[in-house]
């Protein structure tokens, strides 16, 4: 009697045991762990200049890693990389300066580009805010694959001239933020300008199309198509009595013509904010009957449309796909970036 009462409780406890087994167990997801020190290579001949806070500059050598902190000067025709991992490392074209930061213990790695023609490759395992690229006109996060950074200096007024902060998603993809704007994952292929200074910037589409989601006021978000010679104008300016900026955003279709019109305040929900004062600069350059010759220049006719996005394209086309499946081979070439 005894043992017909534990052979059913034996299979009932072998079957259950097998249920626990039988289910999917969710993967483990760790943050890339970067290398402790930033390691400088392929540096054959020139000067890369290593600057740390309370060091005198020195030059770096090949093969020798530096640490988190430090700003990297690159000379005019130097051509150099950077690695961060194996497989996550940047290729730089001076003159370029950047400083390379880390947080969480080796987990995020920023940098802070003042100028300079970078190719960044960033293995797929990286998470979203993991590597992040710093500009003055803006943020990239959620870099994986291929992207190209051209960068000029800026001028003494913190801004940019135009096409001298161009970004390409080559076969990779990133998103962009900039105060009012922020992009969606870029498509390959796609590239965007961004052109003026922090408080009057232009984000300009060169190639194929980036999706932006455009703050609106509040949590109110409004998507735009920034196609080639699309634009969106951003102002900011802090009111008086205010710590925040009141932010205005417009649109552009190619031909110069208004799209969209948001001014809103930071930090605050509600209603949306408008302005005269702010509206009427904003819409001066669109505006055919205040400004005949900036429209002129928004509409621009098919060939000079056609040779600017020629010239855009040559940042990094030449180089061509078969860069991901052999990393050795991400270098610079001749045409590689804008001239």
């Amino acid at each position: 009697m005894r043992k017909s009462r534990v052979l059913p409780l034996l299979a009932t406890a072998v079957l259950a045991a097998g249920t626990v087994f039988a289910q999917d167990v969710a993967p483990v997801v760790k943050p890339v762990r970067f290398a402790p020190m930033v390691r400088v290579m392929d540096l054959e001949s020139g000067t890369v200049l290593v600057m740390s806070e309370g060091k005198e500059p020195t030059e770096a050598v090949t093969y020798k890693a530096y640490p988190y902190g430090s700003t990297f000067d690159v000379a005019a025709g130097i051509v150099c990389k950077f690695y961060f991992t194996d497989a996550s490392y940047i290729s730089v074209r001076g003159p370029a300066r950047f400083r390379a930061e880390q947080a969480d213990e080796w987990r995020q790695v920023i940098l802070t580009v003042d100028y300079g023609d970078i190719n960044i490759y960033v293995e797929r395992s990286v998470e979203g805010n993991q590597f992040v690229v710093k500009t003055p006109l803006g943020t990239f996060e959620r870099i994986v694959g291929l992207c190209r950074l051209h960068l000029e200096a800026a001028s003494a007024d913190g801004s940019v001239a135009p096409g001298g902060l161009v970004f390409r998603a080559q076969s990779g993809s990133a998103v962009c933020t900039a105060p009012g704007v922020t992009t969606q994952p870029m498509a390959n292929g796609s590239a965007f300008s961004i052109e003026g200074s922090p408080n009057d910037f232009c984000l300009v589409g060169v190639s194929s199309e980036v999706k932006v989601d455009i703050q609106a006021g509040g949590d109110t978000v409004t998507p735009f198509s920034l196609t080639p010679g699309a634009r969106i104008r951003v102002k900011r300016e802090k009111p008086a009595g205010s710590d925040n900026h009141a932010i205005s955003v417009l649109t552009l279709y190619a031909n110069g013509q208004a799209q969209n019109y948001f001014c809103f305040v930071e930090n605050r929900t509600g209603d949306l904010y408008v302005t005269g004062d702010i509206l009427e600069k904003m819409l001066a350059s669109a505006n055919p009957e205040e400004d005949e010759k900036e429209t002129e220049e928004e509409a621009k006719t098919a060939s000079e449309q056609e040779a600017l996005d020629d010239a855009m394209n040559e940042f990094g086309d030449s180089l061509g796909e078969d860069l991901i499946e052999d990393l050795e081979s991400i270098d610079f070439e001749e045409g590689a970036f804008l001239e």
